[in-house]
């Protein structure tokens, strides 16, 4: 059974705003737990503090219904606004009311409401939804730890994958089926790299076959429930030079102070500094080519923006990845992932398979 979240709700239009409207997608989810994919077909929500309105098409009627919204359920060929206006006039809101839009809205739906609600004040919802969405409620935290736990269990499986001969696509199908297995979501991103491929941050996968003495990085994404998580670990097939060691150490020491420095209230660009900091004191940050992190939850990315110069503060429930990561082009990349939660007196982190390159 399905509801719109209004503790959800109040806390979007707390922004300022007197209706929030969300097009299928990402923050309809947020605000509704169903997952819904309408294509070309408008699927939109405007919600008040008391009401809510659903616009859908009659295919998608009987998944809508237990929403408890009014409706306008249209058919193919028939005019989907023809009666928003007075619906919407309905829910309570009147000439000059803030609606905030979802910014996943395509330019066509927006120019039409536009027409349509030539009234109201059309603003940008996107500020309000992607920060109340930062801030994760228990029930969201629990969903993404479940997915981090998946995680652990791929990464113990894929000891049993790699191995010379095989190939990363190989190893990528493996790993998808058993994450079904265990109870992720269909939506996952299951990266594979292996010996110069390393150096390549966000190379998926391809046919090149593994050899003895490649390092190998498994940059994994599952989610559970619409809810993701987001580890790096890696491996080895045979011992690590002392060069590669001691460049690993290092983006794991980076790793470890920042979660030690993390806290609610700290600024992206901030922590940021801070981890790249420990690695400009080993002279590599030059090879440290992206941002330190991002939000993680239902969507892979989003905020806090852990990035050079984010305003992004972090807040109480919010979660994030810690990634720094060294780049050595055409020989080997290193890289290391944590996701971090923020609690009022503590930074905890998921996932539990060890920090450290597994030798096989």
């Amino acid at each position: 059974m399905y509801a719109i979240n209004r503790m959800k709700v109040q806390r979007v239009l707390s922004h300022g705003l007197s209706a929030i409207l969300t097009v299928s997608g990402p923050n309809f989810f947020y605000l509704t737990g169903k997952n819904l994919k309408s294509f070309e077909r408008p699927l939109f929500m405007i919600a008040t503090i008391d009401e809510c309105l659903v616009v859908a098409p009659k295919l998608e009627e009987e998944r809508v219904s237990d929403l408890k919204c009014n409706e306008i359920i249209y058919s193919d060929g028939d005019n989907p606004f023809k009666h928003l206006y007075p619906e919407v006039r309905a829910m309570g809101l009147k000439s000059g009311d803030k609606i905030g839009l979802d910014p996943e809205m395509k330019i066509d739906l927006y120019l039409k409401l536009r027409e349509v609600l030539y009234d109201f004040n059309l603003v940008s919802g996107s500020e309000a939804l992607l920060l109340e969405r930062m801030k994760k409620d228990e029930n969201e935290l629990e969903k993404i730890e479940a997915a981090a736990n998946i995680l652990d269990g791929l990464f113990k499986m894929a000891e049993n994958f790699i191995s010379e001969g095989t190939t990363e696509a190989e190893i990528m199908t493996k790993l998808a089926e058993h994450s079904r297995k265990l109870g992720a979501d269909a939506d996952q991103i299951l990266s594979i790299q292996s010996g110069a491929n390393t150096a390549i941050p966000h190379h998926e996968y391809s046919q090149r076959a593994l050899k003895r003495g490649d390092l190998v990085l498994l940059d994994l994404v599952v989610a559970y429930k619409g809810y993701h998580a987001d580890l790096t670990r890696m491996y080895s097939l045979g011992m690590p030079s002392e060069e590669i060691m001691e460049k690993f150490e290092a983006v794991r020491d980076a790793v470890e102070v920042g979660i030690s420095e993390a806290k609610a209230g700290i600024l992206g660009g901030s922590l940021d500094s801070i981890v790249r900091g420990v690695l400009e004191k080993k002279g590599l940050s030059k090879f440290f080519t992206h941002r330190t992190g991002h939000g993680l939850g239902i969507e892979v990315h989003e905020m806090p923006n852990i990035a050079p110069g984010s305003k992004d503060a972090v807040e109480l429930g919010s979660v994030f990845t810690i990634e720094p990561g060294v780049y050595f082009p055409e020989r080997f990349g290193i890289r290391l992932e944590v996701d971090a939660v923020v609690k009022e007196d503590k930074i905890l982190t998921l996932g539990k398979y060890p920090l450290e390159i597994k030798v096989l």
